[in-house]
């Protein structure tokens, strides 16, 4: 009988390990070893994904969580993301792996999917008065271009079609403690009018469209006017 209790115990503690790994979810192991049931960024509302067959998704870029990077209530992590652009919402799973949350913005000061960046503004925040989040496509020490992303589902007149989401981007310029929103060329020149004569002969030896490509144009002369001011 001595001899065969160690056998039994051991067989025991197998089964018991072995059933508690099955019930468990699967959870990254540096937010399961680091992070803990109680930290404070678990402290958003249980997020539901809109079930109406759609062309498209209501995602900034990816339909699905992608590896990113969050400052929320003054604490970094390295957690997938999701950011709903129909929603305004930053979206994570929860601790127990089982559900999908959206946390609280205000408490989100900057977050980062793939090499994309975004901050968030409040009310009122450098006179932007949406508050929310917007993408960082060019920072410099005088000058801050930023993209307002956010989509709409949009239902057909008729029954032969889905229903699709709809980008719709909006562009605002950071300059001296003040914000612009930019549309068009002659919007940014005259913004910029301090550098327009030079601005514009840079925009016509790039071959910049911004009937065509207004982000791209937007991004690329801004960095030119930083670099005029440097």
């Amino acid at each position: 009988m001595h001899v065969e209790r160690p056998s039994i115990l051991c067989f025991c503690l197998l089964l018991n390990l072995t059933l508690f790994a099955q019930t468990t979810p699967p959870m990254d192991s540096y937010i399961r070893t680091q992070l803990g049931s109680d930290s404070r960024l678990y402290n958003g509302r249980e997020y539901i994904r809109n079930g109406t067959p759609a062309k498209g998704f209501p995602y900034f870029e990816w339909d699905s969580l992608r590896p990113g990077f969050l400052n929320y209530d003054g604490i970094s992590y390295n957690i997938p993301l999701e950011y709903d652009l129909a929603q305004d919402q930053l979206v994570i799973r929860n601790y127990a792996d089982n559900i999908l949350i959206s946390i609280v913005a205000e408490k989100t000061s900057l977050f980062s999917i793939g090499p994309f960046h975004f901050r968030y503004f409040g009310s009122g925040t450098d006179h932007l008065q949406d508050p929310g989040f917007y993408q960082e496509l060019f920072t410099g020490s005088r000058v801050t271009l930023l993209a307002r992303r956010h989509k709409n589902l949009v239902f057909p007149s008729t029954n032969d079609e889905q229903p699709k989401y709809v980008g719709i981007n909006t562009f605002f310029l950071l300059l001296d403690g003040s914000s612009y929103k930019i549309s068009s060329e002659k919007e940014l020149l005259d913004v910029l009018s301090d550098r327009k004569e030079e601005l514009k002969k840079y925009i016509r030896k790039s071959h910049l469209s911004f009937k065509h490509h207004l982000e791209g144009s937007l991004t690329q002369t801004i960095a030119y006017y930083q670099q005029l001011k440097s």
